[in-house]
């Protein structure tokens, strides 16, 4: 409980006023709540795909009546493990959802199970796990599809405990806690993508990598054939947001896995290709977060190597996309959930053994400030010179949500404590949100000679920015003679805190450019180490550590003001914080 609620915590310091959304699960399986806010295993030989397909499963998303935000207003998801499940875990969950309070896994594969008609429930306000006294699915079913519409969850195909490939449908009423049998679907698919979008339920493809596409209306009770998926896939993710379906990545016919995406509108009937994800993605499922952004979350790259934790970020009006923080937790056939603006992703698989995981992620979305710039790199001089002339230079990167202009820069040198360098320009801009660039100063540096040692310092001094703390990075610099230059491409970056005051926790994010040791440490107002949050061999990429707010002896700091320092390949940069109660 005390984890889920340092993250609320965390969006409610930021002022993020977030509505009830919905969610994906499985492969994409979606949730929409009315009114509120290693351990090998072996894979059975009918589970097996030959070598032209590939393994995953199909589970839904559902769409989502609330906006959310803007390519613009995303910053980033801050990861965090939360309470595990019971064991045994399980994978393939062909229906998922959250309801009350409460998120809900029917059915899948545990254990030795081919298949289960048990179900589980996570009470995320009491942060307990469920795994008692509930009822039972009519069928055992997994890798099907489904998703919570009102206040029923509807699965429908799949496999069977017998690996009988099944087209019935049931639905579980959340209220009265009882199953009933709805329409079966035109035909008995496995392996398929599912999303709700308009209160509808859709079902894309399937093990056969076609694009066969089926749509349930509940309110009558009956299945439609719709216009075909002319790229046929299987083990794809979905989404719904905007009463549109977004299908992304899978496998085709051949077995290769996919990165394109493809938007239907049920009601023109018609499929629209959208822009590429940054890779090939299979066995992820895929969540929208109001109707601007849609993530995919975890799966393997290819179908043959083992899942991994990224996340891919779609920005439904700008159709462009980014790459968000990884999870904690590398994993591929798990559930995800959307409520009150955190993501839990739960369950799930290595998709390899397989095993079957018990571990729950929660993220929350942390938004930006009106106004905020930051400096994210020191380019010039670099951490090794020659004896000699450089012009200064710095990467400024806005991370607010409006454009900037006329930003004032400074960078000093210093030696032993006197200034050898002052400098202070202007970057003109406009800078729009998200965007960067380097500013080189126009007065040169000369240094001294071979042995001397400076401490380079550029900050940026917006008038109206709404975070300082992000404004000022730091750098040594080491004059090794001459032969000895080193390359000025910067060898890591430090982003910055978030949020700058902190009540329960924060992120800080940071990159290095190869792989190297790496240290980051929270040390308080008098220089004093409290907590070594990274100490060891880093790879290279962007990363993000979070701060609890507790110091190496795990007990919480005080309020008062502290400094992340970052230090890689001989050079330092900090942040500073400000803890409050």
């Amino acid at each position: 409980m005390r984890i889920i609620a340092t993250i609320l915590s965390l969006v409610i310091i930021v002022g993020l006023s977030l509505a009830t959304q919905t969610a994906a699960v499985g492969v994409s399986l979606g949730t929409c709540r009315p009114g509120t806010l290693t351990r090998p295993a072996l894979v059975a030989a009918s589970d097996r795909a030959p070598a032209s397909s590939n393994l995953s499963d199909g589970v839904p998303s559902s769409d989502h009546a609330n906006s959310g935000p803007s390519m613009a207003a995303v910053l980033d998801l801050v990861w965090v493990d939360s309470t595990a499940a019971p064991s045994p875990g399980r994978y393939w969950c062909p229906g998922s959802g959250v309801y009350r309070d409460t998120i809900w896994f029917l059915g899948g594969r545990m254990s030795a199970q081919a298949a289960t008609r048990s179900m589980t429930a996570y009470d995320i306000v009491n942060d307990q796990w469920i795994t008692t006294g509930l009822p039972s699915l009519t069928t055992p079913r997994r890798t099907g599809g489904g998703g919570l519409i009102g206040n029923k969850i509807y699965v429908a195909g799949g496999k069977d405990s017998s690996s009988n490939i099944l087209n019935t449908c049931e639905a579980f009423d959340l209220d009265a806690k009882t199953f009933a049998a709805k329409a079966n679907m035109p035909a008995a698919y496995w392996a398929v993508a599912s999303a709700v979008a308009g209160n509808k339920l859709y079902i894309i493809g399937n093990e056969g990598s076609t694009g066969s596409t089926y749509e349930y209306n509940p309110a009558v009770d009956s299945w439609y054939t719709k216009a075909t998926l002319s790229v046929g896939r299987g083990w794809a993710c979905a989404a719904g947001a905007n009463g549109l379906v977004y299908v992304m990545g899978g496998s085709d016919a051949s077995g290769t896995a996919m990165s394109d995406c493809w938007c239907f509108d049920p009601t023109a009937n018609s499929w629209t290709q959208k822009a590429a994800m940054p890779g090939a993605r299979t066995y992820s499922t895929a969540t929208a977060y109001g109707d601007s952004v849609i993530y995919v979350i975890g799966g393997s790259a290819d179908g043959t190597t083992a899942a991994d934790s990224l996340v891919y970020t779609y920005h439904i009006t700008a159709n462009a996309w980014t790459t968000a923080a990884s999870r904690p937790t590398s994993s591929g056939w798990h559930m995800t959930n959307v409520d009150h603006g955190v993501v839990y992703v739960a369950y799930g698989s290595d998709c390899q053994a397989p095993t079957y995981l018990t571990e729950l992620n929660v993220a929350s979305w942390v938004p930006p400030l009106s106004h905020d710039v930051t400096l994210t790199a020191i380019s010039e001089p670099p951490a090794n010179m020659n004896r000699g002339s450089v012009k200064p230079a710095g990467t400024v990167r806005n991370v607010g949500l409006n454009a900037e202009s006329n930003i004032p820069m400074t960078c000093w040198i210093d030696s032993s404590g006197t200034r050898v360098y002052s400098a202070t320009e202007t970057v003109p801009g406009p800078l729009a949100p998200y965007a960067s660039v380097k500013h080189t100063f126009v007065t040169s540096w000369t240094s001294g000679p071979s042995g001397a040692q400076y401490t380079v310092t550029m900050f940026t001094a917006l008038s109206n920015d709404s975070n300082r703390a992000n404004d000022t990075m730091r750098a040594n610099v080491t004059i090794t003679g001459p032969g000895v230059q080193e390359s000025t491409k910067p060898t890591f970056i430090l982003y910055g805190a978030s949020p700058s005051l902190v009540r329960g926790q924060a992120r800080i994010s940071y990159a290095v450019a190869g792989p190297g040791h790496v240290t980051l440490g929270v040390y308080d107002a008098a220089g004093m180490l409290a907590r070594t949050l990274v100490n060891g061999q880093v790879a290279p990429g962007d990363r993000i550590a979070v701060w609890d707010r507790t110091n190496n002896a795990g007990r919480t700091v005080a309020k008062g003001t502290y400094f992340y320092r970052l230090t890689a390949d001989g050079r330092s940069v900090s942040s500073k914080a400000v803890v409050i109660n």
